[in-house]
């Protein structure tokens, strides 16, 4: 934040049509997320802006054919975040870069569908912020629940069908290796020679 306004991070990828025509894919038109996250900026600052300062996106660029890897990616956005252009919040941060966005106190905003367990979240703090979204902890809990609710197993009786299985298999396999020793020694022989 500087004077009446406030910096927030943003991503803005590049060459998706050339990253999807390597797989075969024609004509893809992705989301020009400049626009769209200028748009939402412009909502808000309209409307008051944030805290009565004005949203300011400053943009990483992504690139879609990039070879290098995602936490090298992750990485480089965190250092042009908290670095090079020092911002307030950065908006879909991955869980990769929520620890150095973390380190550097800037809010990490993750906006995927969950992020890490509930150690990952209390190990963030208050830099880390994921609307809507479950951890994978109770994302699992709710999972069991759900799936009994609509008439699956309570997880209690799956793992006892599962050990209960295991039994059986342990007794089969123990049965059968018994009757192939006997077959063998009857014969005088472990396979069969004929083809």
């Amino acid at each position: 934040m500087k004077g009446n306004k406030i910096y927030i991070g943003a991503f803005e990828l590049k060459n998706s049509a050339a990253f999807a025509a390597g797989f075969g894919i024609k004509g893809l038109q992705g989301v020009d997320a400049r626009k769209a996250q200028d748009a939402i900026a412009r909502y808000i600052n309209t409307h008051g802006g944030m805290g009565g300062r004005t949203a300011v996106p400053l943009y990483h660029e992504l690139d879609a054919t990039s070879t290098d890897t995602y936490a090298a990616i992750a990485q480089a956005a965190c250092e042009d975040f908290t670095r090079d252009r020092e911002v307030f919040a950065v908006v879909a941060g991955t869980a990769d870069s929520a620890q150095c966005l973390t380190d550097g106190k800037v809010l990490t905003i993750n906006d995927a569908d969950a992020a890490g367990d509930e150690a990952f979240v209390k190990r963030l703090g208050p830099y880390y912020y994921g609307p809507g979204q479950l951890n994978y902890d109770r994302k699992a809990a709710a999972w069991g629940e759900g799936l009994a609710s609509l008439g699956f197993l309570s997880v209690p009786v799956e793992l006892a069908v599962l050990a209960g299985l295991s039994v059986v298999f342990l007794v089969g396999a123990n049965f059968l290796l018994a009757y192939m020793e006997r077959l063998a020694i009857r014969e005088g022989r472990l396979t069969d020679r004929t083809r």
